[in-house]
C-alpha cells in the first residue's frame, strides 16, 4: 500500500464531496474499524475514526503512525461498508490521514475506491442522507423531537472555526429553540447568510468549540459535533451535541419542562 505524502496531506480532492453522516465499516487484513462518514462522492469518503476504534490496530499519535498502522493492516486495500438504503460494499485504498486539532486520538481518513460508485449505488447512499437533511425539524438521537427549552434568559451559542479555536473569531451564533440532555437545536445567525452546505462543510468536523452565552455573559465553554442541519421555517437551524454534559445551569433548564 504504498503512500506518498503529497497524496496524503494536501488535502486536495479532485472531485466535490456530498457532506453525509453514515456508518462504515473498514474491513481487511483480518481488522474491523468502524466509524462515520462524513462526505461521500462517486470515487471516494472522508471517515472519523474515533481512537477507541483504533486502538486494535495501535492507536494514532499523529498522522504519520496513523498512517503506517492503517497500511500495516490495509497492506492489499480494504473494503468500505457503507450503510444507506442497502449495505454497499466497494474496495478502496487509504490516501490520506489527518489528526484533530487537539490531541485525542481521532483520526479523519481519505479511501479513494477502486471503482467509481454505480448511479444505483450513489442513489441510496445520497438518497439517504438527503432524506435526513430533508426533515422539517432535526429529531434527537433516538428519533425523538427535542423538546422547547424551558423558558428564561436566552441562550446563545457562538460556534467557532475547528482549525482556528476561539482565537479566530466566531464563525456562527445560533439561538438555542429546543434542547435535550444529548442535544441542542438552534437557528444559525450569521452576517454572511451563509447556505446549508456552507454550514454543513464548516461543521462537518469531528469537533468544534463553542461558548454557550445568555443575557449574563459567558457561561460555559466547551466543544461541540455536528449531528444534522435543515431549512425549517426558521432558517437553518442546526443540531449539535456535546463532546461533555451540559453545565449545572443548563440541565436545570431542561429539568424545569
Amino acid at each position: 500500500m504504498p503512500t506518498d505524502a503529497a497524496s496524503s496531506f494536501s488535502g486536495k480532492r479532485g472531485i466535490e464531496r456530498r457532506v453525509v453522516d453514515l456508518r462504515v465499516e473498514l474491513r481487511g487484513g483480518g481488522a474491523v474499524v468502524e466509524g462515520r462518514a462524513l462526505d461521500l462522492s462517486e470515487v471516494g469518503v472522508g471517515v472519523y475514526l474515533q481512537a477507541s476504534a483504533l486502538a486494535p490496530l495501535g492507536g494514532a499519535a499523529d498522522a504519520v503512525t496513523a498512517l503506517r498502522s492503517l497500511e500495516r493492516h490495509f497492506t492489499s486495500g480494504l473494503e468500505v461498508r457503507l450503510a444507506g438504503k442497502t449495505q454497499i460494499r466497494v474496495p478502496a485504498h487509504v490516501i490520506r490521514v489527518s489528526t484533530a486539532p487537539k490531541p485525542s486520538g481521532d483520526v479523519v481518513i481519505g479511501c479513494r475506491f477502486d471503482r467509481p460508485l454505480t448511479p444505483t449505488e450513489s442513489a441510496s447512499l445520497l438518497g439517504s442522507a438527503a432524506t435526513t437533511a430533508a426533515a422539517t425539524a432535526p429529531a434527537s438521537s433516538s428519533g425523538i423531537p427535542l423538546p422547547p427549552l424551558a423558558s428564561g434568559p436566552r441562550v446563545q451559542i457562538l460556534v467557532f472555526d475547528a482549525d482556528l479555536g476561539a482565537g479566530g473569531g466566531p464563525i456562527y451564533l445560533l439561538n438555542a429553540a429546543r434542547a435535550s440532555a444529548m442535544a441542542v437545536e438552534a437557528a444559525v445567525s450569521s452576517a454572511s447568510a451563509p447556505t446549508i452546505d456552507d454550514v454543513r462543510r464548516a461543521l462537518g468536523r469531528p469537533s468544534f468549540p463553542i461558548r454557550m452565552t445568555t443575557t449574563g455573559g459567558l457561561r460555559w465553554e466547551g466543544a461541540a459535533k455536528l449531528a444534522d442541519a435543515v431549512n425549517g421555517p426558521e432558517g437553518i437551524v442546526v443540531r449539535i451535541e456535546p463532546l461533555a454534559p451540559w453545565p449545572a445551569w443548563f440541565s436545570k433548564r431542561l429539568a424545569r419542562r
